[in-house]
């Protein structure tokens, strides 16, 4: 299910290259050892040709920190984007290398890259990856975006550019509160994911949760429960639709989501936001990034759907 952590793993039914018999190696002088969550890899010290193996948990931090790598693999194009959370302009002229279930590694290797950056749970393929160039295994533990964009910062010396992006999006937070005002504290929102056919609220680890949280929103109760979870949220049916019910609903969909069985439902039309015309539909290739790129494009839409809106109470 898009709105779970769990479609992120790698597919180990990879063709493999040819490749060298002895690992990728660097003069000492060229290089630094980075611990990573698959053990430790000496890269090279200022690396130009930069493979990153996925799009919101890896991508989006990179073109944060103003790197733009060589090559990427693609997760959304069955929704209408190469990659999620990430402008298109962003990625213009980036070569795409399979998809993040499965990377080709020909592909990988006719780029010559010096540097991978892969996720922990590419592990069935780090062998592999590490014989094209070094590779470092982000761990899977840094579910915040900004611990995450943190350890890549390192990776790239760039610990200043990263707390710069983590004090503008803080900054951001401030003026979303600030014009909100009293309202932050009188209006309830509901986030609601929908695709292939099911409705279920956002994980908490995704970044839209994240953000959610540092800006303090309020959320029905049951949400408030599943984001303090570690258990991901259930499908939902109609018949429990009430209980997420609020001032605002914020219905995350892909554009070829067919909503109509819920949208047209009479149960839908009972509730309080849709009767107040309080229902937004907004992009799940926004929502779903995980990364500060992402959170920027979340703020835009509570900016333009809660702080722009007029009939919320205390307006």
């Amino acid at each position: 299910m898009v709105f779970t952590s769990s479609l992120t793993a790698c597919n180990p039914n990879l063709s493999e290259p040819t490749l060298s018999s002895s690992p990728y190696s660097l003069p000492p002088s060229a290089s630094q050892t980075v611990e990573h969550a698959l053990g430790e890899v000496k890269i090279p010290t200022h690396p130009q040709r930069i493979i990153v193996l996925h799009d919101t948990f890896l991508l989006d931090p990179v073109l944060a920190l103003g790197i733009k790598p060589t090559g990427i693999t693609t997760f959304a194009a069955d929704v209408g984007s190469p990659v999620r959370g990430i402008e298109a302009e962003q990625i213009a002229n980036v070569e795409i290398v399979g998809d993040g279930h499965q990377p080709n590694l020909e592909k990988i290797l006719a780029l010559k890259p010096d540097l991978i950056l892969a996720r922990e749970s590419q592990s069935e393929i780090y062998s592999q990856l590490s014989g094209i160039a070094p590779t470092v295994a982000v761990p899977e533990t840094l579910i915040s975006f900004k611990e995450r964009l943190r350890f890549i910062a390192q990776i790239f010396d760039k610990e200043a550019v990263a707390e710069q992006v983590i004090d503008q999006y803080w900054h951001r937070v401030e003026q979303f509160k600030t014009a909100m005002g009293q309202r932050l504290d009188v209006t309830e929102v509901s986030v609601l994911v929908f695709a292939w056919g099911m409705m279920a609220t956002p994980s908490s680890e995704l970044t839209c949760s994240k953000v959610l949280v540092d800006i303090g929103i309020r959320r029905p109760p049951i949400q408030e429960r599943l984001a303090n979870s570690s258990s991901d949220s259930p499908p939902l049916s109609l018949e429990v639709i009430s209980e997420h019910d609020a001032d605002v609903i914020l219905l995350i969909t892909d554009r070829q989501a067919n909503t109509s069985n819920y949208l047209n439902s009479p149960i839908w039309s009972t509730l309080q936001a849709v009767q107040n015309n309080q229902v937004y539909q907004v992009d799940i290739n926004r929502w779903h990034g995980n990364g500060p790129l992402a959170a920027n494009l979340i703020l835009d839409d509570l900016f333009k759907y809660l702080v722009n809106n007029p009939d919320l109470k205390g307006s």
